[in-house]
């Protein structure tokens, strides 16, 4: 299920820019609160499939005892990633490096909401349809300038009808 634009844009609005009144106890003088890391993880996709008949990638966290799926490119219909609990849809600015099963090795999607995400991977042992992912770094910029990196590794390949 995708969320709409102006629901993403108000709970991402809230989670990057919360603040509190400054000891002063004056309202025209607020600094923002710290941020916590729960408003700012990346939580798991809940389609992490490449859909029979489509090509791309699906990546998961490597840094967590318990991996899950955290982004996912499907070719010709752009990505999502799961942020403070928001689904956002992203789609496909810049691609370079080798590709394969219409998946580069370095790629820049953007939101309408202002995220920037860069994945990173190198291609691996190949398998029918695919090939496994590894090295792979998913990096989330929001427009204030608050990043995530994270490690991951995935697939990329295609699913015959």
């Amino acid at each position: 299920m995708r969320f709409s634009a102006s629901l993403v844009i108000s709970t991402l609005i809230m989670a990057l820019s919360s603040c509190a009144s400054a000891d002063s106890g004056s309202s025209n003088h607020r600094r923002p609160e710290t941020p916590t890391v729960r408003q700012f993880a990346l939580s798991a996709i809940t389609e992490s499939n490449v859909p029979q008949g489509d090509c791309g990638m699906v990546l998961w966290t490597l840094d967590e005892a318990q991996p899950m799926p955290i982004f996912r490119y499907l070719v010709g219909k752009g990505g999502e990633i799961s942020v403070g609990g928001a689904l956002v849809a992203l789609t496909l600015s810049e691609t370079s490096g080798a590709s394969a099963f219409g998946v580069s090795e370095h790629q820049v999607l953007t939101s309408t909401v202002g995220l920037k995400v860069t994945v990173e991977v190198s291609f691996s042992t190949g398998f029918d349809g695919g090939s496994y992912l590894r090295q792979g770094v998913v990096r989330v910029e929001a427009p204030d300038g608050w990043r995530i990196v994270a490690p991951s590794a995935g697939v990329a390949g295609c699913r015959a009808k």
